[in-house]
């Protein structure tokens, strides 16, 4: 998958959104912080992403919105254990 060079600009983590990935980057990075945060940097990632593409195109409706819902998954799972 490829963004847009002023969208990878943007980003912190300029890889395919997962949370898995975003994370473990952030561990190898040594600033991993507590759950909440490392959540709303993430969140904040995919908003990025979401600002460069439309709705109409294939990252903004397909794979942007497969990735939030994941992300949003991940929550659920979260909070049952």
């Amino acid at each position: 998958m490829l963004l847009l060079t002023a969208c990878l600009r943007d980003l912190k983590f300029p890889e395919k959104p997962s949370l898995k990935k975003f994370l473990d980057f952030r561990l190898c990075a040594g600033d991993l912080e507590d759950k909440k945060t490392e959540h709303r940097r993430y969140k904040a990632e995919l908003d990025i992403i979401g600002r460069y593409y439309d709705d109409n195109s294939d990252i903004g409706d397909r794979k942007l919105i497969k990735w939030k819902k994941s992300f949003k998954e991940s929550f659920i799972f979260d909070s049952t254990a």
